[in-house]
């Protein structure tokens, strides 16, 4: 069986020792009276701190843009104006206005949001009025300077930091325009690409009459398989003229090739099927000769174009780098210069950011401090400590 709790001792308790709870709730509250009563005046004073959005906003280039943290950072005004590196500014600047640090700063500090999320109060108490006024103004102060800096990204070394950006951008564009008007003082690109189409030219040219050469040559095998098959009498007309359209063709081959190359021949006006044949024999040879002088000046150019064709594609490869650096340098150039101005303007906006909407003025009289309100926590106080007693006597009595 579970054990019951008797109550009806400690009721009894409560009953006869009632004097001593009232006796304690009277003590506790005459002395959280007096204590209240005694201790030193404090004064509070307020100043206002507005976040306000640009009206006008300069974007000269759309590559750069600031992301809009505005909402994000209002919901936070209070936990920022209390944050270590404010606190730790706003010392060190009372220390050197010759104000008495307050003990435990940040216990008398207070920062609250207004109706409106763009009102921050900052709020200081001190003993001395004149010293909780100037406690709240600079810490409005070091708190909008902060805040122009970080978050409306106004502050000096923003702008210092788009400065050096931009002078490292110039210096690297110099450097750029200088190395490729260097190289092209000694770039021989031009010259190697009118000696690489030059050869290129004569190069089809020595392969078109090398296959017209070998046509030709095969035509004159031809007529003079033929001429040996006929009988050796008297050649006619026909032969003849067979004979003169083919010589014809080998020297006009021989006049237009790319090279120089010389060679005689004739036919006789009588003459048997037997010389004829001879002549086209010796024209074969002829036109042999141009075939294999065509294939050794193809061997010739062929390494000559090769090495043409890599001196080109090196003195390309390096204008086309050197001109990429020039123009990504310039680009970057340009970019920063716009991106500088757009800031060299903001830091000079005084219409938007942080800033202070009303000073902290000197407060004429004291905190008001509630001791009743002290003094009945006192009551209350003394009652249960002295209640706990007796619950604690009457247990032990049991």
């Amino acid at each position: 069986m579970e054990e019951e709790i008797d109550l009806r001792p400690y009721i009894s308790g409560f009953a006869k020792y009632w004097w001593i709870i009232l006796g304690s709730s009277l003590l506790g509250g005459v002395l959280a009276y007096f204590f209240i009563s005694n201790q030193p005046p404090t004064y509070q004073a307020s100043a206002i701190v507005t976040v306000l959005e640009p009206t006008d906003v300069f974007q000269f280039d759309l590559r750069v843009t600031n992301a809009s943290t505005s909402n994000a950072i209002l919901k936070v005004l209070p936990e920022l104006a209390k944050s270590n590196q404010v606190l730790k500014t706003l010392t060190e600047r009372l220390e050197a206005e010759g104000i008495p640090t307050v003990e435990k700063l940040q216990d008398n500090l207070a920062a609250e949001g207004g109706r409106d999320p763009i009102l921050l109060y900052l709020r200081a108490r001190s003993e001395n009025p004149e010293d909780a006024a100037e406690i709240a103004n600079l810490w409005a102060e070091i708190f909008v300077s902060l805040g122009n800096e970080v978050y409306a990204n106004r502050g000096e070394s923003n702008l210092q930091f788009y400065e050096d950006q931009f002078a490292s951008a110039s210096a690297r564009l110099d450097a750029a325009n200088e190395s490729l008007v260097d190289f092209q003082a000694q770039n021989r690109l031009a010259l190697v690409t009118n000696e690489l189409t030059s050869l290129n030219l004569t190069h089809a040219e020595i392969i078109s009459h090398t296959q017209s050469l070998r046509t030709l040559r095969d035509e004159i095998q031809a007529a003079r398989i033929q001429q040996d098959q006929l009988p050796a009498n008297p050649i006619g007309q026909a032969d003849e003229f067979t004979v003169l359209s083919l010589q014809a063709r080998a020297f006009q081959l021989q006049e237009t090739l790319p090279f120089v190359f010389q060679t005689t021949g004739e036919v006789a006006a009588d003459t048997d099927r037997r010389n004829l044949i001879e002549f086209l024999t010796s024209l074969e040879d002829m036109v042999t000769e141009m075939e294999n002088a065509s294939a050794n000046r193809l061997a010739e150019i062929e390494p000559q174009l090769l090495s043409l064709q890599h001196e080109f594609e090196r003195l390309n490869a390096e204008t086309t780098r050197l001109t990429v650096n020039r123009d990504l340098a310039l680009e970057t150039y340009s970019l920063l210069s716009r991106k500088l101005d757009e800031e060299r303007i903001a830091v000079q906006d005084t219409n938007s950011g942080f800033r202070v909407a009303s000073q902290a003025s000197v407060p004429q009289s004291p905190g008001a401090t509630n001791q009743v309100l002290a003094a009945l926590m006192g009551a209350v106080i003394g009652a249960i400590l002295s209640s706990a007693g007796i619950i604690l006597y009457t247990w032990w009595r049991k």
